[in-house]
């Protein structure tokens, strides 16, 4: 394994999970979630061509992949006018820290897991209980899959951005346009969505996200991922965290 390799491996093991749903920011509800395991980068019998084997005999659903896909077809919410003044500074969103100890865990707790460059962002402003918020949305191209349904560009929200003057800065991951990163996604409303539109959130707060250069190979990682799925769930993982292969099969 190369020294770029293993420092990613290395990095995800050491990452902190921050699963939330943004509350008070996003209007979604706080996961707590718990998991471990160990990474076995070794796996007996699982080889490239096992594992492409394996991901190829699992039943994939007749879901249509996303061609032509903008921040422009997001529907727009219907919020309530603020009753407050919009807080404009660092600190609006929190999540309280969770470990995932193995990027097993990490692995089989997302829905989409991807390297992708940001294409597009666009600021909104949300109103939850009567005060206003910032969210961003990015737009991702991607570019290779561990696993997920073969959606060719994801919408994904995080807290905090700059809109109308006001800046709002989070403790949360965020992105920026023009990076390529490796990301561990689940879905904003369910954990695995099945439609091109949905939007997902960054599942393991700075575990869930990594900036890759952009000249990066990330097929030793990618493969490295693709060996935890050839094995059980990490023991530890919550059962109601866990995404079956089903609902997001690995990519070979």
């Amino acid at each position: 394994m190369s020294a770029f390799n293993s420092a990613i491996l290395a990095w995800l093991v050491l990452s902190i999970d921050r699963t939330s749903r943004y509350v008070g920011l996003m209007a979604l509800s706080l996961t707590v979630l718990t998991g471990c395991g160990t990474l076995n980068t070794s796996v007996a019998g699982a080889t490239p061509s096992s594992i492409s084997t394996m991901a190829a005999s699992l039943p994939t659903p007749n879901i249509p992949t996303s061609t032509a896909i903008s921040l422009r077809t997001l529907p727009t919410p219907g919020i309530t006018p603020s009753i407050r003044p919009p807080y404009c500074g660092p600190g609006v969103a929190a999540g309280n820290a969770i470990t995932y100890t193995s990027p097993a865990a990490q692995t089989w707790a997302a829905s989409q897991v991807v390297v992708g460059i940001v294409t597009e962002q666009e600021a909104r402003w949300q109103v939850v209980s009567g005060y206003a918020y910032i969210v961003t949305y990015s737009l991702l191209k991607v570019e290779a899959r561990v696993r997920g349904l073969p959606f060719t560009s994801l919408f994904i929200a995080t807290s905090g951005g700059s809109i109308d003057g006001c800046t709002q800065q989070s403790n949360t991951p965020t992105l920026a346009r023009g990076e390529r990163v490796l990301l561990f996604l689940v879905g904003e409303e369910r954990r695995a969505p099945t439609t091109p539109s949905a939007i997902y959130v960054i599942s393991g707060g700075e575990g869930g996200r990594q900036e890759l250069a952009p000249a990066t190979d990330s097929a030793g990682v990618l493969a490295s991922l693709r060996q935890t799925l050839t094995q059980p769930p990490p023991s530890d993982l919550r059962p109601d965290i866990i995404v079956p292969l089903e609902s997001a099969p690995m990519t070979p």
